[in-house]
């Protein structure tokens, strides 16, 4: 028969059982409102802090983004991250270090073009997704021209269009899974979700692209967001950045940090009551 240990301690590992793999979290709950993101280092998971860099303005806003749709329900909380733009320059704009990765990788984020000055002419680009350094992502998701894109590589030719356009004011969910198909040191394929509904992941539809050898994280790892022919004023914001190891680590929702004690709390009542009738 176990011990009331051996079971106390089991109650606490299945407490934390649904954080998964999740590798890191962004939902920029912790910061001031109108906090610069340069510098900024909450989160979890993450191996540095925001570093940004081109001719914008990134700070945190009030008013968090959601989704819900089908089986999948995302709220970003009370803020998120507000990108505008002065000029039509080309540049990454913001990164971030995580831990290496060398195996099926998601990446998740709420994703809106707020202000857009000239939809029906602009091929405005909005990219994110990983490079070894802080450079054009070499596996990312798109926003250009008015629809989302897979893309695999740094050049044209590697994106894939999914056909669904990205109107402005809109809230989207937008996943990127990037994997591994041919044995190599590097990620082939990128494959991006545009509002899944389903928690299974191949219930959803996806559009991929391939390129061999496209990205390797094995020695360095960084999340990246780039930019590219936006008109003065155009603004984007970005809310819940989620990385993780599997599709269910970044599309289930996470409990609020309140929701976690209550579930604590609760795991050390019954391994309490376990204990007093061994």
């Amino acid at each position: 028969m176990r011990s009331p240990i051996y079971r106390f301690g089991f109650l606490l590992g299945v407490a934390g059982c649904s954080w998964g793999s999740l590798i890191s979290l962004e939902d920029f709950e912790t910061y001031p409102s109108a906090a610069p993101l340069a510098g900024l280092n909450g989160g979890t998971g993450w191996s540095g802090g925001w570093t940004t860099a081109g001719t914008g303005s990134y700070q945190v806003i009030d008013g968090g983004l959601s989704y819900s749709a089908g089986e999948i329900s995302v709220g970003g909380g009370s803020k998120a991250l507000s990108l505008s733009f002065p000029n039509a320059n080309v540049e990454v704009i913001a990164n971030r270090p995580l831990p290496t990765q060398t195996g099926t990788l998601y990446m998740s984020l709420l994703y809106r073009n707020t202000i857009d000055n000239t939809p029906a002419v602009s091929p405005d680009f909005f990219q994110a997704g990983f490079l070894p350094t802080s450079e054009n992502p070499a596996m990312s998701v798109l926003d250009r021209d008015g629809t989302f894109q897979a893309r695999a590589g740094t050049a044209p030719p590697g994106s894939q269009d999914t056909g669904i356009s990205s109107d402005v004011g809109v809230t989207y969910f937008l996943v990127l899974k990037m994997e591994n198909t041919t044995g190599g040191a590097a990620y082939d394929t990128a494959h991006i979700f545009v509002n899944p509904t389903f928690l299974s992941e191949g219930l959803n539809s996806s559009t991929s692209s391939t390129l061999n050898d496209a990205l390797d994280l094995s020695g360095s790892a960084v999340f990246n967001i780039r930019r590219a022919f936006q008109e003065a004023g155009d603004t984007y914001h970005v809310d819940a950045l989620r990385i993780g190891t599997s599709f269910g680590d970044v599309v289930s929702a996470i409990p609020e940090p309140n929701t976690w004690v209550l579930v604590l709390l609760g795991m050390l009542l019954l391994a309490r009551r376990t204990i007093a009738r061994a």
